[in-house]
């Protein structure tokens, strides 16, 4: 994933989670709110009508009412007490369909207390009241219908019930509602994102691709005097036999032209050019092919070749660019590791995915280092950059390579003991373009 896609995936997401945060907030505070103020008012009504007897008190009591602790309402023996919450200064709620029940000690329906002529039967009221009896609560919901159980000084409970079944059912669609709003806000809030974070990184874009036209440029300008250099230093050559100045200069010549080389691939490979040749080839021959140059240099210095390749891998994709991912790998194992070193390759296939691990015995490289090395122009030892010859450009070549693949290139190390890299790649290619 590139730079510019990640900077506007990482835009869009902090938008997004900030505008729905803020909303998931107000929603939650305004749902929460009513829900407590329905419950509270209603429980409140309970009160009153209780501390009246059981019916509701004349509209000139309503006038300075003190403010109760609710818990301070004795609890049947063996009930929950389901009053934690102290009510205080709530408006009364408009009830309109109210009653109240005293019944005995074991349950007994005594006697049922109404305002208005009830759309309940006896039947329907007793099972209320058993129903609270055997949920053993103070206080409750059950079915849209509220209720209170009070202890009577003279022994028995004043239980109060009030219907609030419309109520309940208006919150419940203003719930759906509020999750509806949430969605639709969610939906829009990332059209908006997406929209917002293009003018955003329009101007980066702008400066990328900017840099990267000059990257192109100047490798390109610089490729026509690096080859009149060389081919000059070709006919000097044979003038200058073993003069140790025109070899140092043959020798970084050589090694301008390998870098603007390497300039020119990561300028076209940023500007989403598709230069590859995609063909079918054989996998497991092209690995080979790729390590054979290096078995003798490894011979010299002293290092030891593991090579385990598994037999008749295919793959669709440019031969060259995956034979330079592997040489680079290779390459960077023999430079990073010391004399009696061991550096094992292993290839194989998962599925539809190709993959390729290099290991190598030596220093290691520092967890703080794992991502770095894979910047450009990055060295973690320079001293060890000046002996080797690079210039910092090889792993990131090797992982946009990799990239273009839809693959990966990790690594895994001990420090002081080994070094790992692993290739995976699969033969779908990335096609998107920021």
């Amino acid at each position: 994933m590139n730079v510019l896609k990640k900077l506007r995936l990482q835009v869009i997401f902090s938008i997004v989670f900030v505008l729905m945060f803020i909303l998931a907030t107000i929603l939650f505070v305004l749902d929460l709110s009513v829900y407590k103020q329905e419950n509270a008012g209603v429980y409140h009504f309970l009160q009153m009508i209780s501390d009246n007897d059981g019916r509701r008190p004349k509209p000139k009591k309503f006038q300075g009412l003190p403010e109760f602790d609710v818990e301070k309402k004795p609890v049947p023996p063996g009930w929950k007490n389901d009053f934690p919450l102290k009510i205080q200064n709530f408006d009364v709620v408009e009830v309109r369909n109210y009653f109240s029940v005293r019944v005995s000690e074991n349950g007994s329906l005594i006697e049922v207390i109404k305002d208005f002529p009830l759309s309940y039967t006896n039947d329907e009221i007793e099972h209320m009241v058993n129903k609270v009896f055997v949920s053993e609560k103070q206080r409750g919901v059950d079915d849209g219908i509220y209720f209170s159980v009070f202890p009577q000084h003279e022994g028995g409970f004043l239980i109060c019930f009030a219907n609030r079944r419309g109520e309940i059912s208006v919150l419940h669609r203003f719930y759906v509602y509020s999750v509806m709003i949430y969605g639709a806000s969610l939906l829009a809030a990332i059209i908006f994102a997406w929209f917002i974070s293009g003018l955003i990184v329009r101007p980066v874009k702008a400066a990328f691709d900017k840099q990267r036209q000059f990257i192109a440029d100047a490798s390109h300008e610089l490729k026509t005097p690096i080859a009149v250099i060389g081919a000059n230093l070709d006919v000097l050559m044979p003038d200058f036999e073993g003069n140790r100045w025109i070899g140092y200069i043959k020798e970084e010549n050589e090694r301008m032209s390998h870098l603007v080389k390497n300039l020119l691939f990561l300028a076209r490979n940023d500007a989403a050019r598709d230069l590859d040749n995609v063909v079918d080839f054989d996998f497991s021959q092209a690995v080979g092919s790729a390590v054979l140059p290096f078995e003798s240099v490894i011979f010299e210095e002293g290092k030891t070749l593991e090579l385990d390749v598994e037999e008749n891998m295919t793959f669709t994709g440019d031969e060259d660019k995956i034979k330079q991912v592997i040489v680079i790998l290779v390459d960077n194992a023999i430079k990073n590791s010391e004399k009696g070193a061991l550096i094992r390759i292993r290839a194989f296939s998962e599925r539809e995915r190709r993959i390729v691990t290099v290991y190598n015995t030596g220093e290691g490289i520092p967890a703080a280092e794992k991502e770095k090395i894979f910047l450009r122009f990055y060295r973690s030892d320079s001293s060890r950059a000046r002996r080797t010859g690079g210039y910092g450009l090889g792993l990131p070549i090797a992982r946009a390579i990799a990239e273009k693949y839809n693959g990966t290139i990790t690594v895994e190390s001990k420090v002081g003991e080994w070094a790992q890299f692993t290739l995976t790649i699969s033969g779908k290619r990335s096609s998107f373009i920021l």
